[in-house]
């Protein structure tokens, strides 16, 4: 067996390969948290949620705070005039599958809005867009693998899915599991 000297000698160069590896994270992992070098950011500090008091403040009493950064979103604004809309067929081909039965009508977003807060729920997307409301019904009820479920509780099963699809980009919006927004 060999002595620790005698290893020590014989990798010398594997030694001091490890020890410039575990020298460079160190200075990588200080370099990149200043909280760690012990240098200070000139950004005000954040809050508990990660956002600036300054910009929490400005939430609270505006709607918009960057309208520059706004105007990015997508669906912010009514469709475009040259907007080609997806048709009835084409919705019902991409959520109608074998087992399943699908009911679809088209409104505007801010109708659903209006009628099913919870469905529609975003404050960003622009009220005269054009959307398609789907319903599935499920044949098999499935189990809702994401429901918060108390300890001993049964699984939550749901045999009916909704969702909300922008018509000009065909982008799902939002969706609700066990909701039946659109009667069979």
């Amino acid at each position: 067996m060999l002595k620790w000297r005698q290893l020590a000698r014989s990798n010398r160069w594997w030694i001091a390969a490890a020890a410039a590896f575990a020298v460079g994270i160190a200075v990588g992992v200080v370099m990149l948290d200043p909280a760690l070098a012990g240098t200070h950011s000139s950004a005000p500090p954040p809050t508990a949620h990660g956002i600036s008091t300054r910009l929490s403040a400005c939430e609270r009493s505006h709607p918009v705070c960057d309208p520059a950064a706004f105007k990015k979103l997508p669906m912010t604004g009514p469709d475009p005039a040259d907007a080609v809309l997806l048709s009835r067929r084409q919705v019902l081909a991409e959520f109608a599958r074998p087992g399943i039965s699908v009911a679809a009508v088209r409104t505007t977003y801010g109708a659903v809005r209006a009628s099913d807060p919870e469905l529609a729920a975003s404050d960003v997307i622009f009220g005269s867009r054009i959307v398609w409301v789907v319903t599935q019904y499920l044949s098999h009820p499935i189990i809702d693998q994401g429901a918060d479920i108390p300890l001993g509780a049964r699984l939550k099963r749901i045999n009916k899915i909704s969702y909300v699809i922008d018509a000009a980009t065909g982008q799902e919006t939002d969706y609700c599991l066990g909701c039946a927004a659109v009667p069979r």
